[in-house]
């Protein structure tokens, strides 16, 4: 009975110190885990119903160590901040802590990832479509309870499993004193003027539904500005990663094992020859009797640019460049099906690493933002290209036969590839909204393109999808001389991306 009396009280006891270390209280003894420093926080990212970045929200953490080590009794914290124009917040305050206990391994130099509930469902191809589609149950620890705010959010790692009720564990009586159990932590805003969040090391990083903080390397400085960078998931923006950058950047759970989590991505695979390299399409405007684009979009002439990624010139006299206008519901064009093939046989040369462009009917005249890129050179002029700005495929051929095939591309081959006998080179297909398609494409659609916006390539490789391979470029705002067409007359250049 007294054995009893006192596994009770032991227990009563341990309960209370766990509540005491994570309220902060004046008996807190501020002092950290013996895991602070080997388990990191390496990345965390806040997703939403239209994130650009990833589908679901997540945290992995990251050991340092050359042993395995359990994580059985510590817990993740997590709280929203908010922004600025909110109502109903405490401006001096962000949104309680939640828990989640953490149990399982994580491996020596490896990964543990906490995955919550995918938030952004629309498949890919969809306008709103993630770029990162992380599989359903990928996470060690899989709460569907569990998201991040990508306003402003804080994560903590701390071993205890009691109530967290101070706003900053790192710091909490503002002279450097933290949570007793303290392992790692990173709080993050999107803007220092629209969004606050009262938890993190010395300053926030910044977060978004199109990129993760993630950390620069592991070294711990314990500033969290300083240790994070943005890590940009979405295909498009400043920074976006290559698809050989995602791939090494991406989370991993513990059945990837030990890692490095910053390798240096392979370099990517050229394409071989010729490839589609940006597209643009002015729609038919007023002056072919369509209000579907009422000569106002932000470049003079529908255009197609091809690049040459070999180190010798190509003679062109065999290929031809062909399109179609897709199936369009929307702006004032309505399209019931994939029209047929209009063929533009190709002349003269290709430099090595240089371009080539071919230049439809100038529908697009210079007014601030209207047509504000004005195409004045060109290798080959067609009068009477010009292509929809709702749906549109666009096919490079090595020869100047007509393709039979409204789809030339077999994306359910393995591996994926151009159907026999269509001497399918390259192939982009795309849609500006939801009641537009093609049938012809590679992969998936490409569906970021519209009378503002042309589609250009994110690099030189191809993973066979349309829909990561290629990124809009809004011609009413960009810097023209780094992403406009080139032609032949430029010689050989590199792109940036």
């Amino acid at each position: 009975m007294k054995q009893n009396k006192k596994a009770i009280l032991m227990a009563i006891i341990a309960i209370l110190s766990a509540i005491l270390i994570l309220t902060g209280c004046p008996n807190d003894t501020g002092d950290s885990d013996k895991l602070a420093g080997k388990i990191l926080i390496l990345q965390a990212y806040a997703s939403a119903s239209d994130a650009a970045g990833a589908t679901h929200s997540f945290v992995e953490l990251y050991n340092r160590t050359n042993k395995a080590v359990k994580l059985n009794g510590a817990s993740l914290y997590y709280a929203a901040g908010h922004r600025n124009t909110d109502e109903g917040w405490d401006d001096n305050a962000d949104k309680p802590w939640q828990r989640i206990a953490l149990s399982g391994t994580i491996p020596a130099k490896g990964s543990f990832l906490i995955l919550g509930l995918k938030q952004n469902t629309n498949p890919v191809g969809h306008k709103d479509a993630a770029r990162y589609q992380i599989p359903d149950d990928y996470g060690d620890i899989n709460d569907n309870n569990f998201t991040l705010y990508n306003r402003a959010f804080k994560v903590a790692l701390i071993q205890g499993n009691g109530a967290l009720t101070v706003q900053n564990p790192f710091d909490i009586d503002g002279n450097g004193k933290r949570v007793s159990g303290y392992i790692d932590m990173v709080g993050a805003r999107n803007t220092d003027a629209e969004d606050s969040i009262y938890g993190f090391e010395t300053a926030p990083a910044r977060c978004s539904a199109s990129v993760a903080v993630r950390r620069f390397d592991i070294t711990d400085t314990n500033d969290n500005s300083e240790d994070f960078i943005t890590a940009r998931y979405a295909s498009t923006g400043n920074g976006a990663f290559t698809n050989e950058m995602l791939e090494v950047r991406r989370p991993r759970n513990s059945g990837a094992g030990s890692w490095d989590p910053f390798a240096e991505p392979e370099a990517p695979l050229p394409t071989e020859g010729l490839m589609i390299f940006q597209v643009y399409g002015t729609g038919f405007g007023s002056e072919l009797g369509s209000n579907d684009n009422t000569n106002t979009g932000s470049v003079s002439h529908s255009f197609i640019e091809l690049y040459n990624n070999t180190d010798a010139p190509i003679d062109l006299s065999t290929y031809s460049v062909q399109w179609a206008n897709g199936k369009a519901n929307g702006g004032g064009t309505v399209i019931e099906e994939d029209e047929d093939w209009n063929v533009i046989n190709l002349t003269g040369t290709i430099p090595a690493y240089g371009s080539y462009l071919i230049r439809g009917r100038k529908l697009n005249d210079e007014n601030g933002t209207v047509g504000r890129l004005q195409i004045t050179v060109s290798d080959q002029d067609d009068n009477n290209f010009y292509m929809s700005n709702r749906s549109f495929k666009v096919a490079l051929v090595s020869n100047q036969v007509k393709l039979a095939e409204a789809q030339p591309w077999d994306n359910a081959s393995e591996p994926p590839g151009p159907k026999a006998g269509t001497a399918l080179v390259d192939l982009l297909g795309a849609r500006n909204g939801n009641n537009d398609s093609t049938v012809g494409f590679k992969g998936a659609m490409n569906t970021n393109f519209s009378k503002q916006n042309a589609l250009r390539r994110v690099s030189l490789s191809d993973s066979g999808n349309n829909s990561v391979d290629f990124t809009n470029i809004d011609y009413r705002t960009t810097d023209l001389a780094k992403f406009r067409p080139r032609s032949a007359t430029n010689g050989s250049w590199t792109p940036e991306f």
